[in-house]
């Protein structure tokens, strides 16, 4: 028995395109392959064998394959056919879920660490990745210049076929804690330095009073406004502070800056003696003059003008010593006073009858002191005397020994030598009398 058509195929293989399902369509590939791609042989007097061989896939967005079917006979006769099986994705590429406006709290820091992680999750959008990888980019077109600064950024997803879809949202960086001064502006107050206290006050408007507002979010600007200055011996000013954010908030805060002078009057030339010539008449035109000018004595203030005033009644020529206090005050009548000395030398014969052995304290000035006082007195006879210092618990601070001559004298003492502030008491102990006194050290 002879085959004496010759072996052939019939009906070639075609090609195939199907739909891409996202795995590789291998199932649809094994079926076509399974049916030869449609081909048929001639089959009457022999078994015919197929077998197939992949040419190839080609490496783009829509893979190709080209395969031959090969049919064989069982006397070793052969024909061939091609045909080509293309995985199709016609389905549009398209974003499927929309990116997605956010806000975040400002942080103080930019919020770069929010977003970093919003541009990652790109917005929150989706696209379709079934048949192709995507690849997501994402450009901030600008922030906004304002006090809660808002960027707008496009996400684009492209695919491997290099279709792509865009989306856009905003990412804004607000501050919902309300703006507001955290630390109020304190009142201060200055010792006058006699120039105004200028520099003290810049320095105070420079720190804003001492207030503080949040700053986390915003620059804040600070500007303020001094009310008025009270027309008194120590000048108040009222200030208010504004603080200002980058949103145009607004907070204040009002204080006062005062400038108190607690200093007393300084004497730079203390009262001098008076050596006058009691003739009972009861002119003295040079005691006038002497009282008129405050004794010789001179003082100075920093910080205002002085006035003066002294507790001289009238002249009694029995007395041998007669002290007059003389009080200097400034305008806020801080007082500093010393005693002048008028010694009366008797020109009538009729002697004085208050004079003795014992010593007579004449003046402590000035009254306070911060650096050194003197203690005059008077001593009709020469002779020694003891001085022994106390602070007010009782306590010695020093003692000075030394010998005076008649007449009125001092002992000057100095802060440095007592190591004391507030009250110190003293005694003056001669050889027949003791007295007892008392003065008062400031702080520098």
């Amino acid at each position: 028995i002879v085959d004496s058509i010759p072996f052939a195929i019939l009906a070639q293989a075609k090609d195939t395109t199907v739909q891409c399902d996202g795995n590789g369509n291998q199932n649809d590939l094994d079926a076509w392959l399974a049916q030869n791609g449609g081909a048929i042989a001639s089959q009457n007097c022999s078994d015919v064998t197929w077998t197939h061989h992949i040419l190839d896939w080609s490496d783009d967005c829509q893979p190709m394959a080209t395969v031959v079917f090969t049919a064989t006979n069982e006397c070793g006769l052969s024909d061939s056919t091609t045909a080509t099986f293309q995985i199709v994705d016609s389905i549009p590429f398209a974003i499927l879920a929309q990116a997605k406006d956010t806000t975040v709290q400002c942080d103080g820091n930019g919020n770069q660490n929010d977003l970093d992680a919003w541009l990652a999750q790109n917005g929150g959008a989706i696209a379709s990745q079934n048949c192709s990888d995507v690849t997501w980019t994402n450009h901030i077109l600008g922030w906004s210049d304002d006090c809660q600064p808002m960027a707008t950024v496009v996400f684009t997803a492209t695919n491997e076929c290099g279709l792509s879809d865009s989306t856009t949202a905003t990412f804004q960086i607000v501050d919902s804690i309300p703006f507001a001064i955290l630390a109020q502006a304190t009142d201060t107050t200055v010792q006058c330095d006699g120039n105004g206290n200028q520099n003290d006050l810049d320095a105070w408007l420079a720190q804003n009073g001492g207030a503080i507002a949040s700053q986390n979010c915003s620059d804040v600007t600070w500007t303020h406004h001094i009310l008025d200055w009270s027309d008194d011996c120590q000048p108040m000013a009222t200030v208010v502070f504004t603080a200002v954010n980058d949103c145009n908030e607004k907070d204040t805060t009002m204080a006062t800056f005062m400038i108190i002078d607690t200093i007393p009057p300084t004497f730079t030339v203390l009262p001098d003696t008076l050596h006058l010539n009691c003739n009972q008449t009861g002119n003295f035109p040079e005691l006038e003059d002497w009282l008129n000018n405050h004794g010789g004595a001179m003082a100075s203030d920093q910080c205002s003008l002085l006035s003066w005033s002294n507790n001289f009644d009238t002249i009694d020529c029995n007395d041998t010593i007669q002290n007059i206090q003389f009080t200097v005050a400034d305008s806020c009548d801080n007082t500093s006073t010393a005693i002048g000395v008028i010694d009366i030398n008797h020109t009538t014969g009729i002697k004085s009858t208050t004079a003795n052995d014992s010593p007579k304290i004449l003046s402590i000035y000035p009254i306070p002191f911060r650096d050194k006082a003197k203690i005059v007195f008077y001593l009709s006879k020469a002779q020694p005397l003891k001085f022994t210092f106390y602070n007010a618990e009782g306590m010695v601070l020093t003692t000075i020994r030394k010998e005076f001559q008649a007449g009125i004298q001092e002992l000057s003492i100095t802060q440095k030598e007592l190591k004391a502030h507030g009250m110190v008491f003293f005694r003056m102990e001669s050889p027949k009398q003791t007295i007892v006194g008392k003065m008062m050290i400031t702080k520098q």
